[in-house]
């Protein structure tokens, strides 16, 4: 019987270590390229800042939406090719990840959170370290007030706190 794809959803504000995580998960499990895929819409929005020549920030509002249907599109990619799936995205409320769990194609994935309980003062600091990709403290605060710790009864089989 083959083992069942996972989806593995990050939770937690920018600055929190998210996007670090994810090399230092891909290389100590081995991962092969063609054995997972990413959804980033930070990924997609920097690409398009790189073409045009343009920071995050300055991209953010024109290429948001487009980016939420790249990530779309790509998760129905992985769903259909039986891809183990890292969702970086903030993810911070039970509603937001109650609305993507409920994708029917990710019904047979093992569902694990990954919850990272940075302090927020650090996360602050990391931010400020990210030259064009800023966040209004306004947003940041509105993020923190909404984090969520996951829970089993949101659908998670397993939940992990970095």
């Amino acid at each position: 019987m083959n083992k069942p794809p996972i989806l593995y959803m990050l939770i937690g504000i920018p600055g929190s270590g998210k996007s670090t995580w994810i090399n230092d998960f891909v290389i100590a499990n081995g991962f092969k390229p063609d054995s997972y895929l990413v959804l980033s819409t930070d990924n997609y929005i920097e690409v398009a800042a790189e073409q045009c020549s343009k920071t995050y920030s300055e991209c953010f509002k024109d290429y948001i939406e487009k980016a939420e249907h790249a990530l779309q599109d790509d998760l129905n990619e992985a769903i259909f090719s039986n891809l183990d799936i890292i969702w970086d995205q903030t993810n911070t409320t039970v509603k937001s990840r109650k609305k993507k769990l409920a994708h029917p194609g990710l019904a047979r994935y093992l569902k694990v959170a990954i919850y990272f309980d940075t302090p927020y003062e650090t996360c602050l600091e990391r931010i400020k370290q990210r030259p064009g990709k800023e966040i209004p403290i306004h947003i940041m605060e509105s993020m923190r007030n909404s984090l969520a710790i996951p829970s089993r009864d949101e659908g998670f089989q397993s939940i992990i706190c970095i």
